[in-house]
Order: C-alpha cells, then structure tokens, then sequence
C-alpha cells in the first residue's frame, strides 16, 4: 500500500509542480554544410535546456539556451555569436527576428547583411535557430529577464525533439529556357539570363532578391509581343534562361553551356546578357572584354547612348579574367570562358562573397518604380541592338514594362525561400517559372543536372521548438515536504494510531 502511495504522489508532484504554459512555436535552423575547405553552420540540431537571455549576467551559460535579440545580434562586430559558444559556454542559442522585416532600417539592413557574411563562414558544434518575435514569446523573454533564472521562481525550458541532422542526398537543381524565334533561319541567338537561386545563414528563410529573375521574365513578355507580328521580328533569336546554383559559382550557366552539345546553339549566341540584382538607381554593366574588337564596341555604345536617353546613372566596369582563379564573381563569366561576349547588368558595383549573394531580408525593402524603370532600360538596350536602332524609344513606344507585374513577381519571390537543396521538385514555384515561359516563349525546356558531391547540406532547415514553464527548485523543495506530511497523514489514518507514535519517536530519537 505504502508504495502505491508514493508512485501516485511521485506522478502528481511532477505533473503539478514541474511543467506548466507550454508554448510551442516554428523555428528555423542555421544552415548546416560541408565545402572542401570545411564546415559551416550550425552542427546540431535536438536541444532540451533551460532558457536564459544574452543579457543575463551569468558567468557560464553552460546546459542554458540563450535568447538573442536580433537587434543584439546586430549590434556588434564581430559577432556575439563566438563568444557565446567559445567563452560562456553555451548549449544552443535562439535568435528572435522582428516580427515583420519589411520596416528594418538601411543601416540595420546593412549591419545583417554584414553579419551573415561572417556567419556563413563560421561554424558552431551547438543547435542554432532563428524565430520571429510573437507576444508570447516576448513574455518569456521579459519573465527570463526579470528573473534571472532564479532557483526560487519559475523556470523556462525549451526543447526541439528531432533527431540529429541528416545529409541531404540526391540534390537535383533545375534550369529552365524557352526561345522567341526571329524572322529567318540560322539566326545569331541573343541571349537573357538570370540566377533565380538563393542562399543565405538561414535556408528556410532566404528568399534573396529575386529583381533579375523578375526582370528577365517581364523582358520574355516584352519581347513576345513585338516578335508576334511577322513585321516586329528582329534578325535575333532570343533565348530566356533562368539558372540554378548561383552560389555555386553560377553552376546553373555552367552545366547550361556544358549541356549544349550541339556546338551550333553556343556559336550563335552573340552576346548573353546576365541579369543580376536591379533594385538601385545606379546600374553597372560588368564587362570581361575590353572594347577591341567592333562586336563589343557596338554593346559598349549601345548600352551607354541608352542610358543618356533615359537618364540612367549607368557605368561600365571591365574586369579581366584570370582563368587560373576557381572562384567565379559574376554569371557573365561562365559565357565568356567559352569566348561567348557577356556582360553582367547589376545594381552592384562589386560581387558579393559566393555564399552571401542572396540571404535573407535582401528585399526587405525595395522600390516597384525603380526595378521598372531598370527593366526599362535593360529591355531598351536589348531591342537597340537587336534592331540596330539610333533613337531610343522601341520599349516606350511598343509595350512598357508593367508595374503590376513587376510588383506581383517580387511579393510572389518573398514567400518562396529559393535555396535548391532544400526546395521540392515540385514547387510551386518551380511550376510557376514553367508556366511563366510557355505564356510568352516556345520550345520551353526544364533541365536538371545533379549537386556536387563535394558540397553537402543537412537536414532539418525548420523545426518545432517547445518552451515549457517550469517550476523553480524551492517551489519543488515545499511540495516533497506538503506530499511527504499528505504521505503520512494518510498513512496514519490507514495503519492507525500507533504509526503515529512510532513516526514521532523516530522523528524524536
């Protein structure tokens, strides 16, 4: 009997004194990968700790997940992040997102996108995860710190029960095309092509800037329209290519140009145009080709005389390419390793890091206005050259570029996050891209070759992650002793009075 007793008061002292308010809530993992120079990320994944905060003025963070504000994230170079995890010990760390990224400031925008160049060099052999702020989450916060941790208050624990991280395997990526045919046979091909790909610190939420592959959409539709009537074609072939794998040194163009086994498709390609980032007021037009010859001179003329027409700030920055160099800064440069002329228009004046091209809140703030009017000037150039025009005015004058269409790719862009190896073959957004194609060119083809071995991610990117309130160890200290009094006063009254005697004699000697 005595037993039987104890079990049902050891059941309800942990049911009632120990775990209360629980809160449950999506989480995003720090991405976690294998390059041939090394690891990157965070290295685990499954966590059970008590909570404490960044601020909290604990020595050691030892068995403690800490809660870090993104603005204390941001606030300090280099990262807080090392210091945690090196100097205090620390088990597993929570960052908490704004609520909405759309209303971050430049300078913060600026300090993130700082921050996760240097993250995405890092590695940390503890679970890392990223959250949006929420109310609730806001009161634990704000309990933790009122209260320290305190042995005589109540506690928050959070757990993420999964197993531990798994390679990804299998990784497909994809590319797609589609052709507008000019007005004859055997035509030279102009083509347009952007890397519609993301990657960023946190995979599941990297839906990256997206303004080139919005712009080589729009100029598919541009295009379409004028070469739908027999008098409009021009004496190009245009091909639209959206590429996979741009942190990979722009693979996506490379496997493309590989792929095209029949040598006449590159031979008649006369010049391809890269579409990288188009958001600011400034564009620049990355060259690897100095002006000799008559065929880049005429591109030189072409993109700089449109530019005054339109009142552009435009400049043109030539780079050499050193084949020696692994490393491949723009997409452009893909091409012209096969001696194809390209150029690369970019509101960038110089390349970003290949892991840091697309992260997280790249658009969180972006004008519809100005992305038009450089798709403008972009489509404008294009149909100079094309038709070998001296005056500016074909877009204008024909079809212009669509702001409600510019607007509507961009917001659709946010809500997929586009890093490959962890994308679905049959996303929706890849369905979208198709489906965008065949509205506007022909001979639409998906091509899909396969992720390099020597570049590993790992599963989850999202997870589940619970916190639960727990009662201090006082409070545990009073309730054994109130069970422990609730214990022997049943007892008594089952065996009688002489336990009692006997209890205060043992308790007496």
């Amino acid at each position: 009997m005595m037993t039987q007793l104890f079990l049902l008061a050891s059941i309800v002292l942990i049911l009632v004194s120990r775990v209360t308010g629980l809160h449950s809530f999506e989480v995003y993992r720090m991405l976690q990968m294998d390059t041939p120079e090394g690891k990157i990320g965070s290295q685990r994944s499954s966590l059970n700790f008590m909570a404490t905060t960044f601020q909290s003025d604990i020595s050691s963070f030892s068995k403690r997940i800490v809660i870090l504000s993104f603005n204390d994230l941001i606030a300090s170079s280099p990262s807080p992040l090392s210091d945690l995890v090196q100097s205090k010990h620390a088990e597993a760390v929570l960052i908490v997102l704004p609520e909405s990224l759309d209303n971050l400031s430049i300078s913060s925008i600026d300090s993130w996108n700082r921050l996760e160049s240097e993250l995405i060099t890092q590695s940390h052999n503890i679970p890392v995860y990223f959250t949006y702020k929420d109310a609730t989450l806001q009161e634990i916060y704000d309990h933790i710190e009122r209260h320290g941790g305190s042995s005589s208050t109540d506690n928050y624990q959070m757990a993420v029960s999964s197993s531990e991280s798994q390679l990804v395997k299998d990784v497909s990526l994809f590319n797609f095309q589609g052709w507008l045919k000019g007005a004859g046979e055997k035509l030279p091909t102009i083509a347009i092509v952007a890397n519609y790909d993301t990657f960023g610190i946190i995979p599941e939420l990297a839906v990256g800037d997206g303004s080139g592959t919005v712009a080589a959409l729009e100029m598919a539709r541009i295009f379409s329209k004028l070469y739908a009537e027999v008098k409009s074609k021009g004496k190009y072939d245009i091909v639209f290519v959206l590429t996979s794998g741009g942190y990979l040194n722009y693979a996506g163009s490379g496997k493309w140009l590989e792929e095209k086994t029949d040598n006449s498709i590159l031979e008649s390609i006369d010049f391809a145009l890269c579409l990288d980032s188009l958001l600011g007021d400034q564009l620049y037009l990355h060259v690897s080709r100095p002006p000799k010859d008559a065929a880049v001179q005429k591109i030189y003329e072409t993109f700089t005389n449109t530019s005054q027409a339109l009142n552009v700030n435009f400049e043109i920055v030539h780079k050499k390419i050193n084949i020696a160099q692994p490393d491949i800064f723009w997409e452009h440069e893909q091409f012209s390793r096969k001696r194809i002329i390209a150029a690369t228009l970019s509101s960038r004046s110089s390349p970003s890091s290949p892991f840091s091209r697309n992260g997280m809140i790249a658009t969180a703030a972006y004008n519809t206005s100005q992305i038009s009017k450089n798709i403008q000037f972009a489509a404008e150039a294009i149909g100079q050259y094309i038709y070998d025009l001296k005056q500016v005015g074909l877009i204008q004058d024909n079809e212009d570029v669509s702001e409600v269409r510019v607007e509507s790719w961009m917001s659709s862009l946010k809500k997929f996050p586009r890093v490959s190896p962890f994308m679905a073959p049959s996303s929706a957004f890849f369905t979208s891209l198709e489906q965008a194609l065949k509205q506007h060119t022909t001979q639409v083809t998906k091509e899909t070759f396969t992720l390099e071995a020597d570049h590993k991610f790992y599963a989850p990117a999202v997870a589940t992650m619970t916190a639960y309130r727990a009662k201090g160890f006082t409070f545990d200290v009073m309730m054994s002793v109130v069970v422990a009094a609730y214990l022997l006063v049943i007892y008594s009254l089952i065996k009688g009075k002489n336990v009692v005697v006997a209890a205060t004699d043992l308790l007496n000697s």
